[in-house]
């Protein structure tokens, strides 16, 4: 039960950090995130198609990269070229990979309130809710990618960090009922002291 406590503490602290900074830049900043985000992709496209090509017309004795890798390297470069001059072709795309990540938060979150349910620990059903709501979050924002750019990323922002907070808030919560358990049933924490018989005569 430690070992998962400790799991869900690395998660909400991951969450909080990661989700929170996420969400609270997509609500101040969406278009200047998803320029960014396109030039980003579109230099790693052009960086990757350069590479192959030199690999491939270098004197080199061994050449690692083939005719097909080159080819797949020139179409990289053209696509990197056209998304650096065009970086809001890949909104769309933004916005699908949130959902996906949104998606499987969810789905990680339901994962733990079933954990927590054979626990027999009652905080599984706020967990619960949470999942369901990230899971049908993440479904309309894969199937959806086209809706104003602008509205969309701030709702993800508002749900990345409603997510974030809500992992703290959960990991508090189960913490707090976990030692309450541990109190009724007796159970002390820390290191027990070994008592010989000498030490009692």
């Amino acid at each position: 039960m430690k070992s998962f406590l400790n799991n869900i503490r690395k998660n909400s602290i991951l969450a909080l950090g990661g989700f929170v900074l996420a969400g609270i830049l997509l609500i101040l900043f969406p278009h200047k995130i998803a320029n960014l985000a396109g030039y980003v992709a579109g230099a790693l496209a052009l960086a990757f198609g350069v590479t192959k090509a030199i690999n491939y017309f270098s004197k080199a004795s061994v050449k690692r990269v083939t005719v097909f890798g080159l080819t797949i390297g020139i179409l990289s470069a053209i696509a990197g070229i056209y998304i650096i001059t065009k970086p809001y072709v890949v909104s769309d795309f933004i916005v699908s990979t949130f959902g996906v990540i949104i998606l499987v938060d969810g789905i990680l979150k339901m994962k733990n309130a079933i954990e927590l349910k054979k626990s027999g620990m009652s905080k599984f059903v706020p967990i619960l809710i949470t999942s369901l709501i990230g899971i049908l979050l993440g479904i309309v924002f894969i199937l959806n990618p086209g809706l104003t750019l602008g509205t969309m990323l701030r709702i993800i922002g508002g749900v990345l960090v409603f997510i974030g907070i809500s992992n703290l808030i959960t990991f508090f919560g189960i913490t707090k009922e976990y030692k309450t358990i541990i109190n009724e049933n007796g159970e002390i924490e820390g290191d027990a002291k070994v008592v010989s018989s000498e030490d009692e005569e």
